[in-house]
């Protein structure tokens, strides 16, 4: 079952009868069922959840390993050995780009400097990111 939260928090209602489960908004009186009448209960609070979805961080890993030079099967299951979520792996990456400072991405097992410049210059292609000092430092003049 999946809800859209539009606030950072909602109620979560339920039918005690029809076993109808929506939030707040959909109940007019949050005490009676708007299908059945039935008494409802409320289930709980739902928070808004901000963080980059699972399918979103699978996306990246299988665009590295697809497209980037260095990266494998093996460097994808470091990544998710090294990092809580896809939004730490994500700002860390960003960050090495911006700055062209590859420290965090190398403490990746089996990652070097040249695999982690790569990995920040895919992710940046990737992204749209532009302006970066990993990109300018071997730009052609």
């Amino acid at each position: 079952m999946v809800f859209t939260i539009s606030q950072r928090s909602e109620a979560i209602h339920s039918c005690d009868d029809c076993l109808y489960i929506s939030t707040a908004k959909h109940f007019a009186d949050t005490s009676v069922c708007p299908l059945c009448r039935g008494e409802t209960s409320l289930l709980g609070t739902h928070e808004s959840d901000d963080s980059m979805p699972a399918y979103r961080y699978h996306e990246l890993k299988a665009h590295l390993e697809e497209s980037v030079n260095g990266v494998g099967a093996a460097t994808v299951s470091n990544i998710d050995a090294h990092f809580a979520d896809g939004d730490s792996f994500l700002a860390t990456v960003k960050n090495a780009y911006e700055t062209g400072s590859y420290e965090e991405l190398t403490c990746i097992d089996g990652v070097g400097d040249a695999t982690a410049e790569n990995i920040a210059l895919g992710l940046a292609a990737k992204e749209g990111w532009t302006g970066g000092l990993a990109e300018s430092k071997f730009s052609l003049s």
